[in-house]
């Protein structure tokens, strides 16, 4: 008798059991109805948008927040989506023990939008990331899902490899590793193209404009530079004339100065070219320049401030704009002339005492000019603050 008493409690308890281990053997997602729904970085449509999802696309779902809101996750982040039925709904599917994804173990590998090399290219995972598989289609190409869509990666073990993680059931998914880099390329001068090899013979796919950085893959060889960009890799020089490399946790030296310690050693820097001759599009310190270098290098040099060197560029873009009455040390000062009544085609640098500090082609050279009675006063139209 007491052995079947056992029994019967042990069916009861088995029972019972069943049903909690199929609840916990699925998920909840929030799925998209709609055409599209935009996701909120609080539980308000006062917040700011992340992106959005698609029509059918689904996303994790945390909790429902409020009546309003479900909280969900996506790509490593809490998210909020509406619960409005006209947009999103929920739905409840298996949730696999654990999750496989491919891994690159190359600096990057190209996905592509079929299993073919001849298939268009979609971006590319770089070394350590993960994407998540969804089936090896055969030999030679995995299918996984990365960022919602469903692209194809090499199996070639040069390049690849799966690794299988276990997920807790509701857990978030985790954010891909991002690759760190310990230099970036920058611009010394103007602008550089970038090519899609490492010769002068590659086609020139764009162009690195100044103060622009871009994270270095590796150096090639001592003539080239493979660079990231726009989730491609290219080629720019190695010339110091045009590139340098800077180290990514490089510190802004100058964080701590008064406006007037900046304006003092950026005045110190330009008048180290004072007498350098006038050549136009030219940005050489102790060679030559034209009024727009002149201004980009010496802000670029004394305090590491870049921008563009094309004097439209500075009147229209870099700093703030200032009433003329207001003008200090340091200020760029932009001047009409015969074609360009809007400052757009002459910049100098205020020096304070009603002076300023500029190269022209007249007289052919770096100089300090005075305002006052002067073709410089007499056309000053607009000034800009660099330095704060």
């Amino acid at each position: 008798m007491k052995k079947a008493l056992i029994l019967l409690i042990a069916a009861l308890v088995a029972i019972a059991v069943v049903p909690l281990l199929a609840e916990a053997a699925t998920e909840r997602y929030v799925e998209v109805t709609g055409a599209w729904v935009r996701f909120y970085v609080n539980p308000s449509i006062k917040s700011a948008t992340a992106s959005r999802l698609e029509q059918g696309e689904r996303v994790r779902l945390v909790r429902q927040y409020n009546d309003h809101w479900y909280e969900v996750s996506h790509n490593g982040q809490l998210l909020y989506l509406t619960t409005n039925s006209r947009y999103t709904q929920l739905v409840t599917v298996n949730a696999p023990a654990s999750e496989s994804y491919v891994v690159c173990d190359a600096a990057w590998v190209r996905f592509r939008t079929a299993p073919s090399i001849d298939a268009p290219t979609a971006g590319q995972i770089e070394r350590g990331q993960r994407a998540r598989l969804i089936q090896q289609y055969n030999n030679y190409w995995y299918e996984v899902l990365w960022n919602g869509q469903r692209l194809y990666l090499t199996t070639n073990a040069k390049y690849t490899h799966v690794e299988t993680v276990s997920e807790p059931v509701g857990s978030p998914s985790p954010a891909p590793p991002q690759p760190e880099y310990e230099y970036y390329v920058e611009t010394d001068h103007g602008w550089v193209s970038y090519r899609t090899g490492p010769s002068t013979s590659a086609a020139v796919a764009g162009r690195l404009q100044l103060g622009d950085r871009a994270p270095l893959i590796r150096q090639y060889n001592k003539y080239w530079y493979e660079i990231l960009w726009d989730g491609e890799s290219y080629y720019i020089t190695a010339n110091p004339t045009y590139t340098r490399l800077v180290p990514a946790n490089q510190a802004d030296p100058y964080s701590g100065w008064t406006w007037e310690q900046k304006a003092n050693r950026l005045i110190e820097v330009a008048r180290s070219q004072l007498g350098v001759k006038y050549i136009w599009g030219h940005q050489e310190p102790g060679v030559g320049f034209d009024c727009s270098n002149f201004t980009a290098w010496v802000f670029g040099e004394a305090l590491g401030i870049r921008f563009s060197s094309a004097s439209s560029y500075q009147r229209f873009n870099v700093g703030d704009p200032i009433a003329l009455s207001e003008i200090r040390r340091g200020d760029l000062l932009f001047f009409a002339t015969n074609d360009k009544a809007d400052g757009s085609g002459h910049v100098g640098i205020y020096m304070g005492d009603g002076k300023v500090i500029h190269q022209s082609s007249t007289p052919g050279y770096v100089s300090i000019q005075p305002l006052d009675g002067t073709w410089l006063g007499r056309n000053l139209v607009f000034a800009r603050r660099v330095i704060r």
